[in-house]
């Protein structure tokens, strides 16, 4: 297991562990919660394996998801996920994820622990650009993305199947470029 931690004023970036599995369990068994995102609700089986399986991650792995765990340093109890994918076809591109419990949305912890994972990103691993897929109707999400620098650089039509509603909705394709990015913005 590669040991990190990536420190911000209220949050700390580290590897999931066994201890976040009830607070882990409690947000990705919520249907709410993964309804905008690219998994399906999580039973208690599946959120023990993935993080056994992501505890074992590097902070980074080419062509893998890796999620990494949103600490409150003050407290050590788990927040929420970030996740990054760095691409195969080059890897000086990486494609960016995020879940927050809802009992802790609305206080700034996703723009935050973003912005100490993009600083690190751009300036540490040489990453160019940082890209995000969204669906058009979680406005919550994108507008993270606009306060973060994010570019919208797509309006895909139709382009992600909601099971929950049996249709197809728009996704808006977000980029951030590295010499675009401001760690104090």
């Amino acid at each position: 297991m590669e040991n990190y931690a990536l420190l911000g004023e209220r949050v700390r970036l580290r590897p999931l562990h066994r201890d976040d599995l009830a607070m882990f369990y409690s947000y990705r068994s919520d249907p709410e919660v993964c309804r905008y995102q690219g998994f399906d609700v999580f039973d208690e089986q599946m959120a023990r394996r993935f993080i056994a399986e992501q505890s074992q991650m590097p902070m980074m792995a080419v062509g893998e998801w890796v999620n990494i765990g949103v600490e409150d340093r003050e407290t050590g109890r788990l927040l929420g996920d970030v996740a990054v994918h760095q691409l195969a076809k080059n890897d000086q591109l990486v494609e960016l994820g995020y879940t927050i419990h809802p009992a802790e949305q609305g206080r700034g912890i996703a723009t935050e622990a973003l912005r100490v994972l993009l600083t690190e990103l751009f300036m540490h691993h040489a990453i160019h650009k940082v890209v995000a897929e969204v669906d058009v109707r979680n406005e919550a999400s994108y507008r993270l993305l606009e306060r973060l620098g994010f570019e919208r650089e797509a309006h895909m039509r139709e382009g992600f199947y909601d099971p929950t509603d049996e249709a197809w909705f728009d996704e808006y394709w977000y980029g951030l470029l590295a010499r675009d990015f401001s760690p104090t913005r």
